[in-house]
């Protein structure tokens, strides 16, 4: 089949994203398997996995309408897999306020947006705008009560972050700010914009700049609660292939 036939879940992909998935399929040596997610939420995109033998997955919402920029994503994100950035474990717990995963969990969204800035040139250069996928996502949490859900005071910086480096409605972004200050988010918004403003200052990050930056936002978001260092970063074994692993240590501040 050519690249301008490749189908994703009986969908036909445009002849760009279509070579952008052999080339990532060259890289790994196997074809991407792609999966339906089962949220239907009109707003979630994609998330990427390896099976135990190593071949790479792709999980897609069908509901969203920019399903094929959620291809574009998520095959971004392997591509970085395979140029060895890594993906990140937590050596230790350090309280038992938290449940297993959700610290973890809630780091991923310190750790994605330095990601997505190192590959959004590379969409960019596609002619497409990374900042697709996450607008009316920014635009939902405008609605009455959305904001009002984030009530975890350390998700705050975390979250206001990504509106300053994901969203590129200044319209949404000034609408969001308003928001996030009445809720009283203004120390939070504070380390936001420090945190943006380190990764905004990445300049073709190396993997290892990439999981530096990805400890210094993380140490700036849980300030004054947490402290985290970058003990290591040691190869993995996915089936044939060789991939990065981060071990991040956590103490109390």
């Amino acid at each position: 089949m050519a690249d301008s036939e490749r189908l994703v879940l009986g969908r036909s992909l445009t002849g760009d994203v279509a070579a952008l998935l052999t080339d990532i399929e060259k890289m790994y040596g196997c074809e991407v398997v792609f999966k339906p997610t089962a949220d239907a939420s009109p707003f979630l995109g994609g998330t990427c996995t390896f099976t135990p033998d190593g071949t790479p997955t792709i999980e897609i919402n069908g509901h969203n309408g920019l399903w094929e920029e959620v291809v574009v994503h998520e095959l971004q994100h392997l591509r970085l897999r395979k140029g060895q950035y890594p993906s990140f474990e937590l050596e230790n717990r350090v309280s038992p306020f938290w449940k297993p995963g959700i610290l973890r969990n809630m780091l991923y969204e310190v750790y994605e947006p330095v990601l997505h800035h190192v590959f959004n040139p590379a969409i960019r250069a596609m002619g497409r705008n990374p900042a697709a996928l996450f607008n009316a996502m920014f635009r939902r949490n405008l609605e009455p009560g959305e904001m009002e859900k984030n009530t975890n005071r350390m998700a705050w910086a975390l979250v206001y972050h990504r509106i300053l480096l994901e969203c590129d409605e200044p319209e949404v972004r000034e609408a969001l700010r308003v928001r996030c200050e009445g809720l009283g988010w203004g120390e939070a918004i504070e380390r936001a914009k420090r945190m943006a403003a380190e990764v905004k200052a990445l300049t073709e990050p190396t993997p290892q700049q990439a999981a530096d930056k990805f400890v210094r936002n993380a140490n700036i978001a849980f300030e004054d609660e947490y402290q985290f260092a970058l003990v290591g970063i040691e190869p993995v074994q996915k089936g044939p292939h060789t991939e990065q692993k981060a071990t991040i240590s956590v103490s109390e501040a």
